[in-house]
């Protein structure tokens, strides 16, 4: 992760169509090892990378874990500088894209806090 890291910077916004949200960078990260720990580790496949102006679109798909995040996919990526500043994915209605795992992640830590 710490490759990661040193490439995205620390107030990323990571969205979906939906309107699911991450924000900030140590939130990313841990959002994003608990959400392939939870998909069994698929394997996420590139098909086509094309820069367009200040951003990158990628396309590819995801396979070989939860049925739910297996399926194509996109993700424009934004950049300060040489840091990757925001990431929209887009995917099927039905995927459980990152975004969509944390907003229920979330939901759940708020729950259990909610009887301390």
């Amino acid at each position: 992760m710490d490759a990661v890291r040193n490439h995205v910077a620390p107030d990323i916004v990571v969205c979906d169509q939906s309107g699911h949200r991450i924000e900030g960078r140590e939130r990313y990260l841990a959002m994003q090892d608990s959400f392939l720990k939870a998909a069994g580790y698929p394997t996420i496949i590139l098909d086509s990378v094309e820069p367009n102006r200040d951003e990158v679109l990628v396309r590819g798909h995801v396979e070989g874990g939860d049925q739910r995040v297996n399926g194509t996919i996109m993700w424009r990526v934004s950049f300060e500088g040489q840091s990757i500043s925001q990431i929209e994915i887009t995917r099927n209605a039905d995927g459980i894209s990152l975004p969509r795992f944390a907003s229920v992640f979330r939901k759940r830590e708020e729950r259990v806090t909610s009887f301390a």
